[in-house]
């Protein structure tokens, strides 16, 4: 199927699954179940500049606690710099007005937390707006911001710098969630590169190091604008997108290499030189802070794509739906305690 430039919802026949992103998915071929297995899944796109129906689970974390949400939330699309911003927008508040905004920029990783974001501003009344481009992460520290990105991304991050600094008020929060490292593959095919020869590597080393005084640059302009900026820690990845590996009849599939699990250490490894980088952006600028999502998804020495018959993730890094479940309180927690800080 050639890019639609539609959001896809891969579907099964509940919502664990459920992603939103521009990346466009094949479709699988209708499929007749075999006796004792479930259905196949079934794939939902949507345009991008069709609002999101909010009356359906498509947009909302599946079983989330309606106790807690005091508020009813609108989603508005607006384009941006050739990316796109969803912004959630509270109304309608029980017990409060709505107020203070969480900026949140990066690649499809932002989109991936769509779900949590639309249940933080239903429970909070913060707007949250998300601006992403696929493919264009924001302060990856592997590169400088506008150094060696894909065509586009330059334009964008321009554009949401600038609009983060005319629009973001003292106090407000700015969440940086981005892929900032080298994936084994995508939703197509295994990568024949070796990823901790990318990330170790001389060359990477010295770029890594133009990237940190790149972002201390970044960081000291929104210090200064008195906002509170939280990192997000790299995310466990695989080697095979779980979506084409999770049902009878696909389990086969050549692409479905790793048994849907990875060694902590090696993750743990490939990463740490990222969670350095934003440690000493953090004790550089108090106004800095990291959320580690990786200690919710991988609690043991192995990181499974599944816990307990559900899924975690959507493809080789994306969090699922019922990923967004999980990660919810720490998240929710994590910002709490930053908008506490005097």
């Amino acid at each position: 199927m050639a890019s639609t430039g539609a959001d896809c919802v891969l579907r099964h026949a509940h919502t664990d699954w459920l992603v939103v992103g521009t990346t466009p998915v094949r479709p699988p071929q209708p499929l007749q179940p075999e006796h004792g297995h479930p259905p196949p899944a079934r794939l939902v796109c949507r345009q991008t500049d069709v609002e999101c129906r909010m009356s359906n689970a498509e947009c909302r974390m599946p079983n989330a606690e309606q106790s807690e949400r005091v508020c009813k939330v609108k989603r508005e699309y607006h384009k941006i710099g050739g990316g796109q911003e969803f912004r959630y927008v509270p109304f309608n508040c029980q017990d409060r007005s709505p107020s203070g905004m969480v900026h949140v920029l990066g690649d499809s990783h932002a989109t991936a937390y769509s779900p949590m974001f639309e249940q933080l501003s239903a429970e909070t009344g913060q707007t949250v707006s998300v601006y992403s481009f696929a493919g264009c992460p924001f302060i990856d520290f592997r590169r400088q911001l506008f150094v060696g990105h894909p065509t586009g991304c330059n334009d964008f991050n321009a554009a949401i710098v600038q609009r983060v600094r005319e629009k973001a008020d003292a106090g407000d929060i700015l969440f940086l969630p981005s892929l900032r490292i080298d994936r084994f593959g995508d939703q197509w095919a295994s990568f024949d590169y070796d990823v901790f020869q990318m990330m170790y590597s001389p060359a990477a080393l010295k770029l890594r190091e133009d990237a940190m005084k790149d972002a201390k640059e970044w960081m000291q302009l929104f210090v200064d604008q008195h906002l509170h900026i939280v990192f997000e820690a790299p995310k466990p990845i695989f080697r095979a997108p779980p979506f084409r590996c999770s049902d009878w009849f696909n389990r086969h599939n050549p692409i479905c290499v790793g048994n849907n699990r990875q060694p902590r250490e090696a993750l743990e490894r490939l990463r740490a030189p990222i969670v350095t980088s934003m440690r000493e952006l953090a004790q550089t600028f108090p106004g800095v802070s990291i959320w580690d999502p990786f200690p919710v998804l991988c609690p043991e020495d192995i990181c499974f794509t599944t816990r307990d018959g559900r899924p975690l993730f959507f493809d080789g890094d994306h969090p699922s739906a019922y990923g967004n479940v999980l990660l919810y309180p720490d998240f929710k927690a994590h910002l709490g305690a930053q908008l506490a800080k005097p």
